[in-house]
């Protein structure tokens, strides 16, 4: 029996009920996020555990439900970006601020 068998084996279940229920409630962003919500759970209910139980609890959860606990980030598709604004000439330019003047009259100055 290996190492991680035989620490699931002494406590290993009750910490894996404790993450799924953690997972029921919650959703979260990252493992370190998880890992972090488990350990202030199991030190709320006076559960003694480690790094070793928890990472144990966390594989032993996404193996029994078949999919991973945190979803993962997909890389970002390239965007192409946004057409230059179009340059005007300075009458144009005058023109418009001289039509918006018009409509309110005062407000620009």
């Amino acid at each position: 029996m290996n190492e991680a068998t035989e620490r699931y084996r002494r406590g290993g279940g009750v910490v894996a009920a404790i993450l799924h229920e953690l997972v029921k409630a919650e959703c979260f962003t990252s493992y370190g996020d998880l890992a972090e919500a488990l350990k202030c759970r199991l030190a709320t209910l006076r559960i003694p555990y480690n790094s070793g139980l928890v990472s144990d609890a966390i594989t032993q959860v996404e193996c029994s439900r078949g999919r991973p606990l945190v979803p993962r980030e997909w890389p970002r598709r390239v965007v192409e970006r946004a057409p230059e604004p179009v340059i005007i000439d300075r009458a144009t330019a005058q023109a418009i601020v001289g039509e918006l003047d018009r409509r309110s009259p005062g407000r620009l100055r």
